[in-house]
């Protein structure tokens, strides 16, 4: 097995918890909004799409709440900018986590 190790300065690991935390919302919405039952005759190539459509709008807030929080951090030295934000498609990857776990379930 590897093993790696990262030695991150103080503004890496903001920026990689604040990635994380974005992530784990919107795995949660995703999650949630599959349990609604509305998408058990969905077909698996479509639910994706569906749920990532359905949550474009939420996607946009948590990209822009990210980027609101990076800039409250006290003590960095400049601000962070949309550079830093977390991109939409490794906000997708996490929409499509929570439908692939979700149709591992039907099965």
């Amino acid at each position: 097995s590897i093993c790696v190790r990262l030695f991150l300065n103080r503004t890496q690991k903001i920026i990689i918890k604040n990635w994380l935390n974005a992530c784990t919302v919107i795995y949660n919405k995703a999650a949630k909004e599959l349990r609604t039952k509305k998408y058990d005759q969905c077909k698996p190539g479509k639910l994706f799409n569906t749920i990532r459509t359905k949550l474009k709008k939420v996607k946009k807030k948590v990209q822009s709440d990210s980027l609101k929080i990076l800039n409250k951090v006290p003590n960095i030295e400049k601000p962070f900018t949309k550079r830093h934000w977390v991109k939409i498609h490794i906000l997708d990857y996490s929409i499509k986590e929570a439908c692939k776990n979700y149709s591992a379930n039907l099965t």
